[in-house]
This record gives C-alpha cells, sequence and structure tokens, in this order.
C-alpha cells in the first residue's frame, strides 16, 4: 500500500527492523530478540540495526576503504584500484591489462572477471554496470551505511593463480581482538566455507554455505602461516564481519 510506503520512506530505522524480523523468523522460525540479543545472529543484527557510528560508510566503501587500511597497515595490504569513477571512461580509455576484476563499491556481489579478451563484450558489460549504479544495497538488508556511499566502479588486477580465484580469509573482530577466521573457497563454483578459531581448529559450524571438508587439513596448515593477533585500536578495528548478518548452521 502506498501508505506503508510513505512510513517507511518517513521511518527508514523502523522499516528495517520490520525487514530484518521477517528475514530472521524465516531463517529461524521465531522472533528475534534485536533489543536484548542472546545469539550471534541477534547480536549482528542488533548492531546492523542500530549502530548508527559514523566510521560505517567509509569502511564499507570499497574505493574509500582502500586509502583508510593504507593509512593504518601500509601500500602492500591494499589492492590497487587501477581505475575509479561513476560511470566507465571512453572505450579508448579502458585499456586495463587483462586479466583485471570490474567491480561497484557499494555493495556486495557486484563483480565481473575479465580473464582474456574475449569477456570483453563491453555493450554487456555497460549494461550489468547501469544496473549496478541503479542498486540501492542498503535497502537489501536493512544495512543503513550503504545509504550514505556514493555509487562507483573501479577496476582492480586479478590476483588469482591460474586464473581462478584465491582462497579468502576474513578476520572476525570482536570488541579490537580477531577471534575467529573464515575461510572461503571456491567462491565462483561449489563455495564453501571453513571457520577456525584464533588457535587455527576448525569450528563444527558454518553459515551460508556448506562446510569445507576436502582440503580441511590443507586449510589449516596454509592457515598457521597468518598471524591472528589483536586488531589495531578501535578508530582502525575491523568491522565489515560485524555488520553483515548471516545464518548459522548450527545455532540461531
Amino acid at each position: 500500500m502506498r501508505w506503508k510506503a510513505v512510513l517507511a520512506n518517513a521511518f527508514p530505522r523502523i522499516r528495517d527492523i520490520h525487514r530484518a524480523r521477517a528475514h530472521y523468523r524465516g531463517a529461524f522460525g521465531r522472533n528475534p530478540r534485536f533489543f536484548f540479543p542472546k545469539t550471534f545472529n541477534e547480536k549482528v543484527h542488533r548492531r546492523k540495526l542500530l549502530d548508527r557510528d559514523p566510521r560505517l560508510p567509509v569502511r564499507a566503501d570499497k574505493v574509500l576503504v582502500k586509502q583508510f587500511v593504507e593509512d593504518k597497515l601500509g601500500s602492500e595490504w591494499v589492492v590497487p584500484a587501477l581505475w575509479h569513477g561513476p560511470i566507465l571512461p571512453p572505450l579508448k580509455q579502458r585499456n586495463w591489462p587483462v586479466p583485471f576484476v570490474l567491480k561497484a563499491n557499494h555493495g556486495s556481489g557486484m563483480n565481473m572477471f575479465i580473464r582474456s579478451p574475449d569477456d570483453l563484450d563491453w555493450p554487456k558489460i555497460e549494461h550489468i554496470c547501469r544496473e549496478w549504479m541503479g542498486f540501492v544495497f542498503g535497502e537489501h538488508a536493512g544495512e543503513w551505511a550503504y545509504f550514505s556511499i556514493k555509487p562507483q566502479l573501479f577496476v582492480e588486477p586479478f590476483i588469482g593463480e591460474r586464473l581462478a580465484l584465491p582462497v579468502d580469509y576474513k578476520f572476525l573482530v570482536f570488541h579490537g581482538t580477531a577471534e575467529f577466521v573464515q575461510v572461503d573457497i571456491g567462491r565462483e563454483h561449489n563455495h564453501t566455507r571453513a571457520i577456525f578459531d584464533r588457535e587455527w581448529l576448525k569450528m563444527p559450524f558454518t553459515t551460508t554455505f556448506p562446510m569445507e571438508t576436502a582440503n580441511i587439513l590443507e586449510l589449516g596448515l596454509k592457515a598457521k602461516s597468518l598471524r591472528v593477533r589483536s586488531a589495531a585500536p578501535k578508530s582502525a578495528r575491523t568491522v565489515k564481519n560485524l555488520f553483515c548478518g548471516h545464518r548459522c548452521s548450527r545455532s540461531p
């Protein structure tokens, strides 16, 4: 109804709470306790819905966060942007070395992997980019910080081996300390996931994607070369992995 749309625009936080409650109830079969959270998922939702930390939009912006990370940790921790802007440049200026990745900065899942010149179907790419630029990602899951991001496109070099996507490590930070490591394998095809604690012991649960089992030993050995330590001071702490809610397969 029109009046519902008017109220939703006037009171976006209430709209987001209602959306999140319906999503949670559909996943777990019960109403969430957003205001007095007990479980991990409830606490993630509470932060997503109620925390209005002004630092979050910059850290959710895939372009602006590069400078933030470089200032805190150094340029070697940043995948450089070969170009960025609100629309693709003229065709003659799209001379980025292949392979490369074309992305949008204001949400998740907006990626195109250009592995060879055969992938350079510019009419198709331009159409997809226009769809990205018109997509309001914050409305998708009630994640307010994305509403403050000015949408841009950007290009990065492809950093996988043999044109395969690299293993992805995400550090889940609680109160400035990295407590868990989320390891994603095969993100483009047959996506699986494993979660480790600070001692690189595999946890008996997963989120969103099936649990990785075939390469756990290999993952553990590779992971031990990464050092899990306390995060930087609160002004620099990682917040990305506490901002998005996911369904846990073992516990709500």
